[in-house]
């Protein structure tokens, strides 16, 4: 989740729902919990104050490179003995998958 507010890939509860197939009240509790660690925070967006727009603290900066290397490193423990094009032939049928969600 910290993944994807700092990449811009999200920036709405609704959208990180989305892009995670996630349930929007357990989406709630994990932002809750998140912002009260302070490595988030919510912010009424401009030009609709309905929307609360997430954003990362300083902490959330912080940590975000931190998360990525961890990532990183399991994705390349999980992909051991994959080619380069069985990685790419992968990575397209999960994003098939995704859009047919």
């Amino acid at each position: 989740m910290v993944i994807l507010l700092g990449d811009g890939a999200a920036s709405t509860a609704a959208e990180l729902c989305k892009l995670l197939i996630y349930d929007p009240g357990a989406m709630t509790r994990l932002l809750d919990r998140l912002e009260k660690k302070g490595v988030l925070r919510r912010v009424r967006a401009k030009g609709d104050r309905r929307t609360l727009r997430l954003e990362l603290t300083a902490e959330g900066k912080r940590l975000y490179p931190r998360i990525l290397e961890a990532l990183v490193e399991v994705f390349n423990h999980l992909l051991r003995g994959f080619s380069k094009s069985e990685v790419r032939q992968l990575e397209d049928m999960l994003k098939r998958m995704v859009a047919n969600a």
